[in-house]
């Protein structure tokens, strides 16, 4: 999906607007770059994303498109999904390689993305998609039009390895999640599945 098409959709998700003065909060807190997702086929796309105001090279942008198994966005993405979605995500998968999910390692992945998000509260990446980016995410409890929405911070591995990011921005993310679902419960900015 071109940022030319997703323009007008990403424009009227007004989760954006809710969540992007927390985002940016976290952002200042952490160095990071804070970022929320949604999946689009065989991908998370990136709906918005805030740094730090001095930031080092990751600047992820709004539109980019990240692959579902190798980032932390679309771990947890797969490891909060239902059966239809994740179903549906595995053919879109196998449709974009013209890969088998056992030769993807699909399930592996969503098994440890799964097992992380219920022990650790969040979905880690540890340079798996950007070699020198660590990555923690998580979905919000609120839906957006009936999708799953990640909120995800990915900081260079220079900055905070991943030891650091999860035991110091892990509990952030989560606390800041939790802030922008109750904006959302409370404002009904769009309504939840």
């Amino acid at each position: 999906m071109s940022l030319s098409i997703a323009y007008p959709l990403l424009s009227r998700l007004a989760v954006r607007q809710v969540a992007r003065p927390l985002m940016q909060q976290l952002a200042n807190r952490t160095g990071g770059s804070i970022s929320l997702s949604m999946r689009h086929r065989a991908s998370v796309i990136y709906i918005e994303t805030t740094r730090e105001h001095d930031a080092e090279d990751f600047r992820p942008e709004i539109g980019a498109a990240l692959p579902l198994l190798g980032t932390a966005a679309g771990r947890a993405w797969l490891a909060a999904c239902d059966d239809f979605e994740r179903d549906d995500a595995y053919a879109w998968l196998q449709r974009s390689t013209g890969m088998s999910l056992s030769s993807l390692g699909a399930l592996d992945v969503v098994s440890t993305a799964m097992r992380d998000l219920h022990e650790r509260g969040f979905c880690m990446s540890q340079g798996d998609f950007v070699h020198d980016v660590n990555a923690i995410a998580l979905p919000l409890r609120e839906r957006v039009r009936g999708d799953l929405v990640i909120l995800n911070c990915g900081m260079l591995q220079h900055r905070m390895p991943s030891s650091k990011l999860e035991r110091k921005v892990g509990p952030l993310l989560r606390k800041t999640a939790q802030q922008i679902d109750q904006l959302l419960a409370q404002q009904q900015v769009e309504p939840a599945r």
